[in-house]
């Protein structure tokens, strides 16, 4: 990592530089960790943890296809946010999202200023298709300002970012999951592949009542006394294995038994746990063909879920090109209505 000197002298631009910043601006602590990033040493496996994705690396078709009937509430992972619109696409107007990692939030309020304010095109010249010249254009982030009314910590983050960085660096070095085939993305975000959908998106975000937070997940729904209809966390349970519980197992066994606990106390009679997303196998491979170090991670997790939940799982269509075959498994679980009864979470 580098050191907050070279982070104070970068900023500060060095007298021969180009660009000033207030070592007070709204955002500041966010700036320098995202120059940590792109400043850090490429080899080191923790940067490319703290590294956000622009955009998901799901088909997020699965959610319509998984959401009970006239679901209204959601918790999810935060991610870049495509999920977030996509379940407010789907008519949930009220929806919790964290994620572990700040940076992603700074990608959100991207997406969320970008969505209210530009067309269906521009927004994916924006943050999609790599070879637009609008792509992370600092014009067109100045065409936004208005959207992060509230936020304009982030929006500063961003002008910074867009003014100091070359944008092949940003690419490179600071963000995951990058452009990639623009059909394809727009694929796997109904939001946007139908333009009368994203503009009718629009609204609906307006209207919705929508929370973003840096948490742990599990963490924080195993502390929250509320319920859901639809609670999904894709995704990070290899992220809590590696980084959570520095890859020890029992660790790891212990995190997943949170995993119950939501379903009993943060989840409603008839709502949808979506417990994780496979990328390029299916819930009951043997995962044969999976890198060593993450084969026995899969089968942690897939051994854990089959004995704990009576699982269902759908397939969609893989977004992003790589291991496996080309369908994408979504694992979920679902809690039938029941008589009325008051449940209650033992304290700790």
């Amino acid at each position: 990592m580098i050191s907050e000197e070279q982070i104070k002298n970068m900023l500060e631009l060095m007298k021969n530089g180009i660009h000033y910043v207030k070592k007070d601006m709204p955002g500041m602590d966010l700036l320098k960790k995202a120059q940590q990033i792109i400043l850090g040493d490429v080899r080191d496996s923790r940067i490319h943890l703290l590294k956000p994705y622009l955009l998901t690396t799901q088909n997020l078709r699965y959610i319509q296809k998984t959401l009970p009937d006239k679901a209204d509430s959601a918790f999810t992972i935060l991610g870049a946010g495509n999920n977030v619109f996509e379940l407010v696409r789907c008519n949930v107007k009220n929806i919790v999202a964290v994620d572990v990692n700040e940076l992603q939030l700074l990608i959100y309020y991207l997406h969320y200023a970008s969505i209210l304010t530009l067309s269906a095109k521009d927004y994916e010249n924006f943050l999609i298709n790599t070879t637009s010249s609008k792509f992370l254009s600092l014009d067109v982030l100045k065409n936004i300002e208005d959207a992060f009314k509230g936020n304009e910590k982030y929006f500063n983050v961003w002008k910074e970012l867009l003014s100091i960085n070359p944008l092949e660096d940003l690419m490179n070095y600071f963000l995951k999951n990058v452009g990639g085939d623009p059909s394809k993305v727009r694929y796997s975000l109904p939001y946007l592949g139908n333009k009368k959908e994203f503009y009718a998106l629009k609204s609906k975000l307006e209207n919705a009542n929508i929370a973003v937070d840096t948490a742990e997940a599990l963490e924080y729904l195993n502390s929250l006394d509320r319920k859901f209809d639809y609670i999904d966390i894709t995704n990070i349970l290899l992220f809590i294995y590696q980084a959570g519980c520095n890859n020890n197992n029992e660790e790891f066994q212990q995190e997943l038994q949170k995993l119950r606990n939501i379903f009993e106390y943060n989840l409603n009679d008839g709502g949808t746990f979506i417990l994780d997303y496979f990328f390029g196998v299916a819930l009951d491979s043997d995962f044969s063909n999976m890198d060593m170090l993450i084969k026995p991670i899969y089968n942690a997790i897939a051994d854990f879920l089959k004995n704990n939940f009576d699982l269902e799982s759908i397939q969609v269509e893989k977004q992003i090109p790589g291991f496996g075959n080309d369908l994408d498994s979504v694992i979920l679980t679902r809690k039938k209505l029941t008589v009325t009864k008051n449940r209650f979470r033992p304290r700790a």
